[in-house]
């Protein structure tokens, strides 16, 4: 038997007597207990689900500041157990760097679902970007799996294309320096790329360019190339 906030195994004595929770897990602190997530944590995943993301977060601790070393690879730490945590962003931004660190083969069905509670707890259009710009790799890069994971990223593309004028309102307010790249629009860009269609892939790459995503130049080389190729496609199709 395993606790049920922290998922690891119980001792004959607490199976007993502490309702099937360890005692330091009874009250849920950590980055789960900052942000109200308790619920969703207990409910809505499974012990595997737990297990997965406490394993991956604790080897993203230890990547990332080697300070926490010691308690790195105790995932529930940081996530349950730590007192007032730090953290510079909202729910959904921290369950979005959550599901990039839990995008891999064997771990990205547990960043679909983050991403599901993510994109409930969206505040506003700069939560929605930060979660679609992890939304998207996720599923795009399941692709060859089924056209299902390709729909979905072409969907969380034209969302995020829809709240871009706002969030980058929102980016340059809160933020005051240079704006990242846009991954609805190079996604989406990319796709019509593929598809032949470059008069889609112009439109997006201006747009974005025109809002101030990204690098204008990386725009500008993906415009010219994607001419190029409009203009090479129209020649093939007047020859007789």
């Amino acid at each position: 038997m395993r606790c049920k906030i922290c998922g690891r195994a119980l001792t004959l004595s607490q199976r007993l007597v502490s309702g099937g929770v360890h005692d330091a897990c009874r009250g849920i602190r950590g980055y789960i207990g900052r942000f109200g997530l308790a619920g969703w944590w207990l409910t809505e995943l499974s012990e595997e689900e737990r297990l997965t993301v406490q394993s991956r977060w604790g080897r993203w601790v230890s990547a990332s500041d080697p300070s926490h070393e010691a308690v790195a690879f105790d995932g529930a730490y940081l996530l349950l157990q730590a007192e007032d945590p730090e953290y510079g962003g909202t729910a959904a931004s921290f369950l979005a760097n959550l599901a990039e660190w839990l995008n891999t083969p064997s771990t990205r069905h547990v960043a679909r679902r983050v991403l599901e509670k993510a994109e409930a707890v969206c505040a506003d259009a700069l939560d929605r970007h930060c979660v679609y710009q992890a939304m998207i790799p996720v599923y795009y890069r399941d692709r060859d799996k089924g056209p299902g994971y390709l729909a979905a990223a072409i969907s969380a593309c034209r969302k995020q294309i829809a709240v871009a004028p706002e969030a980058i309102r929102n980016w340059s307010k809160r933020y005051r320096r240079v704006v990242p790249t846009h991954k609805g629009f190079e996604q989406l860009a990319i796709i019509r790329e593929k598809e032949g269609d470059y008069q889609a892939a112009i439109r997006l790459a201006t747009e974005a360019m025109e809002q101030g995503w990204g690098w204008k130049a990386d725009w500008e080389r993906r415009i010219r190339r994607c001419e190029l190729k409009l203009t090479r496609a129209s020649s093939v199709r007047k020859k007789p």
